[in-house]
């Protein structure tokens, strides 16, 4: 049996390097060991162990303990004295040095917690005696290594016992050597703290830049997004993109790109609008509404046909099938035809390579049907309004019934232009083109009212479109303009200048922003402003300032050709009035008022020649024309009346031109004829006044008698031959006066 106090010192020693070990603690043992494992901290916090009492435990033993109960005697004194001398040479063998019991307790201090445990089991609770324990303890002396005392111990109990690979080669002083290393403090203590230390940084780390990355900065990229566009909204271009490029570079907020265009759109800002969409596609490829929404701003508003049509192929490029962009492409081509009629074929294959992808549909055919109008294709127009007026369930594009109204106006097929843009209001009644071809329309059945209603309701639509499309302005300063002309018709003035004037000055502020250009339709609008100065404030400079800035809108017909003349003639400009006659007349006119001018401006020249041949070609006009209007009646017919006032006038002016050539001349059958013309005209003067009921003279004289009188008595009284010189003021008079 092991002495208690051996056992003591061991248990002792094995509890203190259970309760010293530092670092982790391996365990591969039998469950059984496992348990001990788990009682052995409570032992030894229940037990106390103090150095003082190994002395005392390893000392020779004062009593002899009586014989357990059961156990045989010796057989002989002999035998019991030889047995105890054994067993206090084994009490001797077995007390320990102090040195000794530090050896063990250190080498116990350094094994593994399992082999600690089993050592502790074998001697304290096993009872291991004999040979076994002296190799044991002697091994525990002598500070075996880890590996060397489990091999020990598995030879003793049978059992292989686990030494974790950091214990198998060193021994227990060195171990214990190790644990006092840097080497071992930096593994096992510092990087432990660090690894903690470095973990928690990086977490906080990561969470204040995850913090910072994706809940500050949208928030303040946020604010100044909103701090940006209040300055757009103020005008302040400059600040307002500032503060858009502060915000970007925080974070790109796509919905902010688009406010800022279409808020550009809305002040009709458009480098601006453009350069926010630039950086929508920049920033944003794949986004088609960045495309489709700048595509449609180049349209509608700039009439940038081309660059619309290049920003719509880059994104077919990434999406070659997209319904959407070739539509809008299509249409794109269909408005640049107006100005190069070569892209109608181009949009025709837009829309007929989407019917090959999607099939025929109504809103292709309609896309069709604006096609065929631009192209003035009559049969294709007819089969496909036909194929929609014979259904009338069908939702007609308002868009295009509205332009097939329009066409059909233009070509003076009225019959079914009603049904039509009626038809068209019910799909559209807020869409301007419906009620502008409508006004056109009453204007052509000579219907006052409803034009000025079709009219107004144009004007009101076309409000509630901001900002206007470069069509839409056009339309907006032709719907003034007819407005100006109702009001004119009405004598209603005062109104019509202020029509007019809207009109100019939407058109001239469109023409700086370069959405619209010159175009005829807006030189009927100086033409109209030049004729209220003209005919009725007599304003004669500025009424040939607008014919002037007409001419230069590419509208020029004869009658403001002519009043150009006339004003010029006014002036005594002859030369230049001259010059508006004979563009008026090309190279032949048969227009009385025009002929009359021309002849009287040749005079004024002093061109006899020409001035008789005009005055000749409009006499044989003028007697044929009474001919054929025979018996007169110039008391009751203002017609026949203006007819004999017009002979009158070009008999004489035709005498005293050739009474000029006689004089310039010398040839005495020009004098003869002027008395002849002299002559004929005191007597077309004596019909019109004479008294249809009397008969009777007036005692008038007219410049035929006078001129006469002067020929034939020159020495009588000083009288220079004289002309008519006063010209119709347009084309249209049917007096020459």
């Amino acid at each position: 049996e092991t002495p208690d106090r051996f056992v003591a010192a061991v248990r002792a020693a094995a509890r203190e390097a259970v309760a010293g070990v530092p670092g982790p603690v391996h365990v591969n043992c039998p469950e059984d060991v496992l348990d001990a494992i788990a009682s052995a901290g409570e032992e030894m916090e229940a037990e106390e162990f103090s150095i003082d009492d190994l002395g005392q435990d390893f000392g020779v033993l004062e009593d002899v303990e009586e014989r357990p109960p059961g156990e045989e005697e010796p057989e002989s004194i002999e035998e019991e004295i030889a047995e105890v001398e054994v067993e206090e040479q084994e009490e001797e063998a077995r007390s320990l040095s102090d040195d000794e019991f530090f050896a063990i307790r250190n080498t116990l201090l350094s094994l593994p917690l399992n082999l600690k445990l089993t050592v502790e089991e074998l001697i304290g609770e096993q009872g291991l005696s004999g040979e076994n324990l002296n190799r044991l303890n002697q091994a525990l002396i002598d500070g075996k290594s880890p590996k060397e005392i489990a091999g020990l111990v598995g030879r003793i109990t049978g059992r292989r016992i686990q030494i974790p690979a950091q214990y198998e080669k060193k021994t227990g002083a060195e171990f214990e050597e190790r644990k006092g290393s840097f080497g071992y403090v930096l593994r096992y203590t510092v990087l432990p703290i660090l690894r903690t230390v470095l973990l928690v940084g990086a977490a906080a780390a990561l969470i204040g830049f995850l913090s910072y990355r994706y809940v500050y900065q949208p928030i303040y990229a946020y604010y100044l997004y909103n701090k940006g566009y209040e300055q757009l909204e103020d005008r302040d271009y400059k600040e307002a993109n500032s503060y858009f490029e502060r915000a970007r570079d925080h974070w790109e907020i796509k919905r902010q790109y688009f406010r800022y265009a279409e808020g550009y759109k809305e002040q009709e800002q458009w480098v601006l609008a453009e350069g926010k969409y630039d950086r929508i596609l920049a920033d944003f490829p794949s986004e088609k509404r960045g495309y489709m929404d700048y595509a449609t701003m180049e349209l509608e508003k700039l009439a940038n046909y081309e660059k619309a049509a290049d920003i719509l192929k880059s994104f077919i490029d990434r999406k070659p099938k997209d319904y959407d962009a070739h539509l809008l492409l299509g249409d794109t081509y269909l408005r640049w035809g107006d100005e190069d009629p070569t892209k109608y074929e181009d949009a025709r294959y837009q829309y007929a390579r989407l019917m090959d992808l999607y099939g025929v549909k109504n809103e292709l055919l309609f896309r069709m049907l604006r096609y065929f109008i631009r192209k003035d294709d009559r049969p294709e127009v007819e089969a496909l309004k036909e194929r929609f007026e014979s259904n009338p369930d069908i939702k007609v594009d308002p868009v295009a019934y509205a332009e097939l109204g329009g066409y059909m106006l233009d070509k003076g097929e009225l019959d079914d232009v009603r049904r039509i843009l009626l038809r068209a209001k019910k799909q559209g009644s807020f869409l301007p083109e419906v009620h502008y071809n409508l006004a056109r329309y009453y204007k052509r059945m000579e219907e006052p009212a409803e034009e000025k209603k079709a009219l107004t309701a144009t004007l009101a639509n076309l409000r509630r479109e901001k900002p206007l499309s470069a069509e839409n302005l056009a339309m907006k300063v032709d719907t003034h303009r007819l407005m100006g002309e109702r009001w004119y018709a009405e004598e209603e003035y005062l109104k019509a200048r202020s029509s007019y004037t809207k009109g100019k000055e939407v058109f001239e502020n469109a023409l700086d922003r370069n959405i619209l250009e010159r175009g005829k339709q807006f030189g009927k609008l100086y033409k109209d402003i030049g004729d209220l100065n003209y005919y009725i404030s007599g304003d004669m400079n500025q009424a040939l300032s607008m014919f002037e800035e007409a001419e230069r809108n590419n509208y020029s017909p004869d009658d403001l050709k002519y009043k150009k003349g006339y004003i010029y003639y006014d002036k005594k400009d002859y030369r230049k009035a001259k010059l508006e006659f004979e563009r008026a007349a090309d190279t032949f006119s048969n227009n009385h008022n025009l002929v009359y001018a021309t002849a009287n401006t040749f005079y004024r020249q002093q061109t006899y020649h020409l001035a008789e041949g005009s005055y000749r070609h409009l006499l044989d006009m003028l007697e044929r024309k009474l001919r054929q209007q025979q018996p007169l009646e110039p008391d009751m017919r203002e017609g026949h009346r203006a007819l004999i006032s017009n002979l009158m006038r070009t008999s004489n002016n035709l005498g005293v031109t050739l009474y000029r050539l006689h004089e310039k001349t010398g040839k005495t059958e020009f004098s003869s004829e002027a008395m002849v013309r002299f002559s004929d005209a005191s007597e077309y003067f004596d019909t019109l006044t004479r008294n249809p009921e009397t008969l009777e003279r007036t005692g008038l004289s007219n410049l035929g008698y006078l001129n006469q009188r002067a020929v034939m008595f020159p020495m009588e009284e000083e009288y220079s031959l004289q002309i008519y010189p006063d010209i119709p003021m347009d084309m249209k008079t049917e007096r020459l006066e």
